[in-house]
């Protein structure tokens, strides 16, 4: 008879999107019904009453801990361990996911505070103990992470799950199965949308149609004299001439090095000079990079090479995979009919 498991996903919110949402596609991937915090309406009179109880109806807890300690309650814990903490105290089956590197989590993911970043480090230490945890790097590798663990864990620790109403002996257990249903198909709406809703609060920053100028350098003629260059684009321009690259992880150098060679090629095209080389400076470089990074269009991870270095890479975020679509994608009235 063939049953679906219903597993809890526990974590802070707004540094961890991404992260929430590999997760839950692969918990959606495995015929799995995900609950979390995106079930819980910031109306519920007694929202702590609703989290057990949902924590009790699961088969599976899984804990997600990144840079943040997160919101607490009045006791001083945050509602993520105080969720570990009960899940723990009901004998569920804990899968603990921890971030490998947490010093090379962005500083806006991180805890500022100094007794937040103790009860953060108390907390890890917890998690660790007396469990196997699994340590991640990016929402894609958590997401893989999480699947290979649950089926492993599904196959050692059987648990009560769930099973289709037409198997089911009472109207009960069909009108579970159905509830359940329905939260299921919600979970997937609302993973569906989130690569095209805006994060919030970019509309404090340039974006779109609004101009960034950019220089550097560039060596002219047989001497290779070196003369300033400029450029005047809008900040979707920008984004159109690096976007494409970026679905898969790409290294910053290979990034500053792709738009170098971009604009030494329009540098050609507009001189009668011969232009050796050109290269696009670190200044605007690095106004690129924060402003994609405000704007919600991409991640800063990292990557090593051979001698195992450390490099910054960018991939984009799943509002910048869908933003990309909009700006290079050929629609329908643009195709020349021959």
């Amino acid at each position: 008879m063939e049953k679906r498991y219903q597993v809890f996903v526990s974590s802070t919110f707004t540094d961890l999107l991404s992260e929430r949402q590999n997760v839950m596609q692969a918990l959606l991937e495995l015929d799995c019904i995900p609950a979390g915090m995106e079930l819980f309406s910031a109306s519920d009179a007694d929202q702590w009453s609703l989290i057990k109880e949902v924590i009790d109806d699961c088969d599976y807890y899984i804990v997600i801990i990144g840079g943040r300690y997160g919101s607490t309650t009045a006791e001083g814990i945050s509602f993520t361990e105080k969720e570990f903490d009960y899940a723990l105290s009901s004998n569920k089956p804990i899968l603990a996911f921890l971030h490998k590197d947490p010093d090379q989590i962005p500083s806006g993911k991180t805890e500022i505070n100094p007794d937040a970043r103790e009860k953060l480090l108390a907390f890890r230490r917890k998690a660790e103990t007396d469990r196997i945890c699994k340590y991640w790097l990016s929402p894609e590798d958590l997401g893989a992470k999480v699947s290979r663990s649950l089926i492993k864990t599904i196959k050692h620790q059987p648990a009560e799950g769930w099973i289709r109403g037409r198997f089911a002996a009472t109207t009960e257990l069909l009108s579970q199965v159905n509830e359940l249903r329905e939260t299921n198909e919600k979970l997937k709406s609302n993973l569906a949308s989130i690569g095209e809703t805006s994060p919030p609060g970019i509309d404090q920053y340039a974006g779109g149609a609004d101009e960034v100028e950019l220089h550097g350098t560039k060596e002219v003629g047989p001497d290779k004299v070196t003369e300033d260059w400029s450029i005047t684009l809008s900040w979707d321009e920008v984004f159109a001439l690096l976007g494409p690259t970026m679905y898969e992880e790409c290294a910053e150098k290979t990034m500053q090095a792709h738009l170098s060679n971009i604009f030494l090629a329009k540098q050609k095209e507009d001189s009668s000079v011969e232009i050796k080389g050109l290269q696009l400076s670190d200044e605007s470089f690095q106004t690129i990079k924060i402003q994609l990074l405000a704007l919600g269009l991409i991640m800063i991870g990292d990557i090593h090479d051979i001698t195992g270095s450390g490099n910054a890479n960018w991939v984009l975020t799943s509002f910048g995979q869908g933003y990309v679509m909009k700006l290079k994608a050929i629609r329908k009235n643009e195709i020349e009919l021959r």
